[in-house]
């Protein structure tokens, strides 16, 4: 998956997790291996409020979050995603220049 050439899908699941409340599936997607994790979250997100299944808080994995995703789901759909952002690998960043 971390290299140039792989075939394949990418099954993201979004599940219920309350304490109150049994642990269901509520959203699958599926996607060709080409679609990067963080164009997906977006998506997620409105098609959870489509169907009026969106959380108070919404947890993903790093590779779904950045700063962008983390205010616009909360601007957006009132939600308040929490999950480690990803840090910033580019050439800039590793140079310590702005």
């Amino acid at each position: 998956k971390r290299s140039t050439h792989w075939i394949g899908y990418k099954v993201p699941l979004t599940e219920s997790c309350g304490e109150d409340q049994p642990h269901l599936v509520t959203r699958v997607r599926s996607d060709a291996v080409p679609v990067a994790d963080g164009d997906m979250a977006p998506d997620i997100d409105q098609a959870l409020s489509d169907k009026d299944r969106l959380p108070k808080v919404h947890l993903f994995g790093s590779g779904y979050t950045d700063a962008k995703f983390l205010a616009q789901s909360k601007q957006d759909h009132r939600v308040d995603l929490v999950g480690p952002t990803r840090p910033d690998h580019k050439w800039q960043a590793r140079a310590k220049k702005v």
